[in-house]
């Protein structure tokens, strides 16, 4: 029927459910790692390839929800990679009441809770989080330096994803970033290169047991990462042949799909499950009237202020009555604020890139 409707099917997306696999499995893909790795098919009406991409979204949130419940992974160079170092930056954040500058909650540590969440996903194995853990591994801090003492491969498989993550989800063409950036003619060898070197990483994890990441039960999201960046290439060649000169990798995700359903749903008020004949009705309603958008991005915000609590009546204000500061009485006997001498280097060191930050911000101005 699409190739009837003139519809060119070059890549089929999901988000790695058993039955999918299955599907493209029984179409001729193999995604067996290996020798005989096959992560597209045939399609059987123009007998041209379809590449298979897994929605890289899904797959970071399984990435990291490996890594939060096995606690513990490891390298080919037998180098540990454990969740206890973020948790331990995160207490570390708490007890100085200052970030070094990432986005660490108490929902990303708790990452059983918050499965479903992509943003916490990519906040947890993020840039600024592999930055953070190097950050305390510098400081003149011996006790620091001992908790933190071999963190270097959690930082470094923080910054992997993160990476790997920036190329299968590049929505601006015009990015200048080594990683999030559109692929064109011009810098086609060299993410190819960047593509490499991320699956060889991935093909040296191991998980708590010994097993091969890519072998063990928990290999999905993984394994998605590098077909993700094994289709990348391939499908921009093709693509190429009818005209497109760049592919931006976000195109290639759910999101739209996603975003289309959330619209559906919030057409049927308190029901988000439509049946059939909702989802015509609902369906209907977005055709006419073009509003196809996330939940969370309406034009308009509440305004906090509760309109019925504002008295009509003019209120005294306490501040024209002098005689009020007469009475109050001051007592400085003690300082309770913490003089600058007793700040540990994790705060000085925070407060001195927040103080370069505002500089630079105020210079550019």
């Amino acid at each position: 029927m699409l190739h009837n409707s003139q519809a060119h099917v070059f890549s089929v997306t999901f988000d790695g459910t058993i039955c999918n696999f299955s599907m493209c499995t029984n179409l001729g893909a193999n995604f067996e790692y290996g020798s005989n790795f096959k992560p597209y098919f045939t399609n059987p009406v123009t007998m041209k390839k379809c590449f298979v991409i897994l929605d890289p979204c899904h797959m970071i949130k399984l990435v990291r929800s490996t890594l939060g419940d096995k606690r513990v992974l490891k390298t080919a160079d037998n180098l540990v990679i454990k969740w206890e170092f973020i948790v331990k930056l995160y207490n570390l954040q708490q007890k100085e009441g200052l970030k070094a500058a990432n986005k660490l909650t108490k929902k990303h540590i708790q990452c059983s809770n918050n499965r479903m969440n992509v943003k916490l996903a990519m906040q947890t194995l993020s840039r600024s989080v592999s930055k953070s853990l190097e950050f305390v591994t510098t400081l003149h801090d011996n006790t620091i330096k001992t908790e933190f003492n071999g963190c270097l491969p959690t930082s470094q498989y923080c910054l992997q994803f993160n990476n790997i993550m920036d190329m299968l989800n590049c929505k601006n063409r015009f990015s200048k970033s080594e990683y999030n950036t559109a692929l064109t003619e011009s810098n086609y060898s060299q993410l190819q290169e960047h593509a490499k070197q991320f699956e060889n990483y991935i093909n040296t994890l191991y998980d708590n047991t010994g097993t091969p990441i890519l072998k063990s039960g928990r290999k999905t999201g993984f394994l998605g990462m590098i077909i993700g960046l094994r289709n990348m290439f391939p499908l921009y060649d093709e693509l190429k042949n009818i005209g497109l000169t760049y592919l931006l990798t976000y195109k290639l995700s759910q999101d739209y799909l996603e975003t289309f359903f959330s619209a559906i749903r919030t057409r049927g008020g308190f029901n988000n499950n439509p049946n059939a004949l909702n989802f015509q009705n609902a369906y209907k309603r977005l055709l006419i009237r073009h509003e196809i958008k996330e939940l969370e991005n309406g034009n308009c915000l509440f305004d906090n202020i509760d309109i019925l609590h504002v008295s009509s009546k003019n209120l005294k204000c306490p501040i024209s009555d002098s005689s009020n500061f007469n009475e109050l009485k001051m007592d400085f006997a003690h300082d309770y604020v913490k003089t600058f001498w007793d700040l540990s280097p994790f705060v000085e060191n925070v407060v001195l890139y927040i103080a370069g930050y505002v500089c630079n911000k105020v210079k550019k101005k």
